[in-house]
């Protein structure tokens, strides 16, 4: 079939729209299910990668929902051949055969596109902390670690998709790092900061999740043993990375 598509600049904050808590992920797993690469995820978007190294993935866009491929000069260029649909593993299952129809197969690249290291220092400590969060049923959303000025190190976890912390706070809740200031929790599109953990910067991941989950559940912070091993380890990676002036 000929599939007509439409460029949006996904850099244009006027296009984004907020879906209903949680889609990128329910999406992004059905996705996985049927073998597809997927590189992140958020509530606007699902990327993926095609077995070819194509980028491609689904949009949340206009009110619509979209899936098509991304060009050379980073745009996305969908079509709207999902716009009707709502339920997540309705939209899965024809963004698969969508992308299939555009020539694309599923599986993860021989090599991926971009052959420079663009890892950062804190990568792994805030993926431990992910793995505690997990193992403690509180999921994010979704979590990145950016570095947004090339000075400062972020970490970043979303929680938007469990019923009792949006009742709680409907403007949206964030635990949120970086090597100055350490961890803290932060509310709303405006990052106001609520609460800083009462931790060092490079605490314990387990503990970081423990007070994290206690929070979130509406209780108070409590006193709590922060020192692990791994410390020293991501505060000299950390440390190198300044000094490269990255």
């Amino acid at each position: 079939m000929e599939i007509e598509t439409t460029t949006i600049d996904h850099g244009d904050p006027a296009y984004w729209d907020e879906w209903p808590d949680g889609y990128g992920a329910v999406i992004a797993r059905y996705l996985e299910d049927e073998l597809w690469h997927v590189t992140d995820w958020d509530d606007t978007v699902v990327n993926v990668i095609a077995a070819d190294g194509t980028e491609t993935g689904v949009w949340f866009a206009r009110g619509r929902c979209w899936t098509g491929r991304v060009t050379d000069d980073g745009c996305r260029n969908p079509t709207d051949i999902l716009a009707i649909l709502t339920d997540p593993e309705e939209i899965a299952g024809r963004a698969d055969t969508v992308m299939r129809e555009l020539g694309l197969k599923p599986g993860k690249p021989a090599q991926l596109p971009d052959d420079e290291d663009d890892s950062l220092p804190h990568d792994a400590y805030m993926g431990q902390v992910a793995d505690a969060r997990d193992a403690r049923g509180v999921k994010p959303s979704a979590w990145w670690t950016e570095s947004p000025d090339g000075e400062s190190l972020d970490g970043v976890f979303s929680f938007n998709n469990h019923p009792a912390i949006d009742a709680e706070w409907p403007e949206g809740i964030c635990l949120a790092w970086d090597q100055n200031h350490g961890w803290a929790l932060i509310v709303g599109r405006e990052n106001r900061w609520i609460d800083a953990l009462p931790v060092g910067a490079y605490a314990h991941p387990q503990a970081v999740a423990c007070l994290t989950f206690h929070r979130l559940q509406g209780r108070s912070f409590f006193e709590v043993d922060d020192s692990w091993d791994g410390a020293a380890a991501v505060l000299a990676a950390v440390e190198a990375w300044e000094a490269e002036g990255r």
